[in-house]
């Protein structure tokens, strides 16, 4: 957008927008970041650096501070907006959930915000209703079994027609470690009644 400024094909008064705009990005990025190498320095893990704090600061001011005016009526809508007051409990969120997780201060830990939705989750249950035959309502004894079997058999497989990225990670990728434990997965997977773990 700064080009089609520069060039003449946008107007002067466009410059607040594209500014606007170019903080919302680098806003999205800080929520999105990964170890993915990539060119954009907003979307690297995040660890708490100058940058990143300085911006999430910058915008909980804007948020803040921000109004919005009807258009046709020219009235305050701002109690009305609900994604300002999203934005402030996400930042602050952010925040107190950095500090939880790197307690000890280490500038070695980073946090890949990415990872932080509810995908995870989405996989996890739609795997069960598939195990269930899609009992959206299952018993607590169903959903425990169908729970064990998918983390010992199936959960290591990402569905191709599932509407969330893949969520498996390196430590789950380990596999072959499982082997290792006590118990063998066939009795996890048909545990005895003497055996029944209610999780």
């Amino acid at each position: 957008m700064s080009t089609a400024l520069n060039i003449g094909i946008l107007p002067n008064n466009s410059i607040p927008t594209i500014n606007f705009i170019n903080d919302m990005d680098k806003l999205f990025d800080i929520f999105n970041s990964s170890d993915t190498p990539n060119s954009k320095i907003f979307n690297d893990p995040f660890n708490n650096n100058s940058h990143q704090l300085d911006h999430l600061n910058k915008m909980t001011e804007m948020f803040k501070n921000m109004k919005v005016v009807s258009k046709l009526s020219a009235t305050d809508m701002t109690q009305r907006v609900n994604f300002l007051n999203g934005w402030l409990v996400s930042i602050s969120g952010l925040k107190m959930l950095w500090n939880s997780l790197n307690v000890d201060q280490n500038k070695d830990y980073t946090l890949c915000t990415g990872r932080i939705n509810q995908d995870c989750l989405e996989n996890l249950f739609g795997t069960i209703r598939q195990q269930l035959g899609n009992n959206t309502n299952p018993t607590p004894i169903q959903f425990i079994w169908a729970f064990k079997k998918i983390f010992c058999v199936e959960y290591f497989r990402h569905s191709p027609d599932a509407n969330c990225i893949e969520d498996l990670d390196n430590v789950l990728c380990q596999f072959n470690e499982m082997n290792e434990m006590s118990a063998s997965i066939n009795e996890i997977v048909n545990p005895s009644k003497t055996n029944f773990i209610v999780m």
